[in-house]
């Protein structure tokens, strides 16, 4: 069973490997083509990482055409085509594989990049064809118990599927389905979790917050609800809205007093203040967390923070 706080791990599985690439790139550059164009490769993977997927794309066509280095190339290549598949698109990333292999055995028959590509195409048609058996498997299981708590199990990690594949209408589509057909389970609450998180990777960030906080306040006293006070904690400190994070912790503790929702947002609060290098009045809603909600989530890891965080010197 996969807890509410690591929901969207199964989601993002396969985004986690662009950030190892971004680290490998980062530690060969300077022993293996132009650093600028390593720069580049970079700034390419964290588009992809982050599904900006046009701008992967723009990045690793405009590589392609200037690049001198082997090793850049493939790498570029791979992203290209890492692009087309991550949103959800293995059709037109298989085209688009098929069509570097053809220019490539033509002007640079003897180099590295028509073996890096013949396996490229080899591992997305086998991603793919796994996830069809795999759809096929869950949507097998759903049909055979409906509305069975194995039923809905299969429906949720049927959402999940599609979204680990990239396949973000599909997931969020998916998503509302267990909703609808199992609106009570915690598949459903775990849904809407899946739900926001498909729409923050297709870039729909305000949509994502109006999910997380519908999930709030549907379940303020439930890890779910925590988990959606951390995700909107979360939005609002990428944004450097820190003043909006404050007031919305604030908001949720006044709002849901006593519930796990209230014990997030006040361990929130200690993290804003760490942010802002507010050492001691972190501290001390990390201990009000503790004393206020024994026995919460954010109690055990507030308890943690504050006993071994330490302030940085200077």
């Amino acid at each position: 069973m996969v807890t509410c706080r690591s929901a969207g791990n199964e989601a993002s599985r396969f985004r986690a490997r662009h950030w190892l690439m971004l680290l490998c790139l980062l530690v060969a550059g300077p022993a293996a083509g132009a650093p600028q164009d390593w720069d580049r490769l970079a700034e390419g993977v964290e588009h992809l990482g982050a599904g900006r997927y046009r701008e992967a794309v723009v990045t690793a066509y405009a590589l392609y055409r200037t690049a001198a280095e082997t090793a850049v190339l493939i790498e570029a290549e791979q992203l290209w085509v890492e692009s087309y598949r991550q949103r959800g698109d293995s059709a037109g990333a298989l085209r688009r594989a098929r069509i570097l292999l053809a220019e490539v055995k033509v002007k640079r028959p003897a180099s590295g990049e028509v073996a890096a590509l013949e396996g490229l195409i080899l591992r997305v048609q086998e991603a793919e064809q796994a996830y069809r058996r795999r759809l096929a498997e869950l949507e097998a299981t759903a049909a055979a118990r409906p509305g069975t708590e194995e039923a809905a199990r299969a429906a949720y990690e049927i959402a999940v599927l599609h979204l680990a594949a990239g396949k973000i209408n599909e997931a969020v589509a998916a998503c509302n389905r267990v909703g609808v057909d199992y609106p009570d389970s915690d598949e459903a609450r775990r849904a809407r979790l899946l739900q926001a998180q498909a729409y923050e990777q297709r870039g729909l960030r305000e949509a994502a917050r109006l999910v997380y906080e519908s999930l709030l306040a549907a379940s303020p006293n439930t890890l779910y609800g925590a988990q959606a006070v951390r995700s909107l904690k979360r939005l609002d400190i990428a944004d450097r809205d820190y003043a909006v994070a404050e007031s919305r912790l604030s908001e949720v503790i006044r709002t849901y007093p006593g519930t796990e929702a209230a014990a997030e947002a006040l361990f929130g609060l200690g993290d804003l203040a760490w942010i802002r290098k507010q050492w001691d009045l972190s501290h001390g809603y990390y201990r009000r967390v503790v004393a206020e909600y024994p026995g919460s989530a954010a109690a055990r890891e507030a308890e943690a923070r504050g006993r071994f965080v330490t302030p940085p010197e200077g």
